[in-house]
């Protein structure tokens, strides 16, 4: 989890690039210590019912609206 934290922050550009030999690259990030203080700050996202799209039922996603509020709250989510 460690590893694919900071592979994953690389690739969106909020951590710098691991140069080829760099035994210190975010060694403050990468410690089990460091990863129990990230773990302890989230949080179960509440579940938002909606309708499922399947290839068979074209109106089968807009049965409910829990979609359409999935989806404004991941837009808001990422804005932060």
């Amino acid at each position: 989890m460690i590893a694919a934290t900071n592979l994953i922050g690389a690739m969106i550009g909020a951590n710098p690039v691991k140069e080829d030999g760099d035994t210190d690259y975010l060694k403050n990030q990468r410690s089990v210590a460091w990863m129990d203080s990230v773990i302890t700050k989230l949080t179960v996202a509440e579940y938002i019912g909606g309708g499922v799209k399947v290839d068979d039922d074209p109106d089968a996603a807009n049965s409910g609206t829990g979609g359409a509020i999935a989806a404004n709250n991941g837009v808001d989510v990422a804005k932060e």
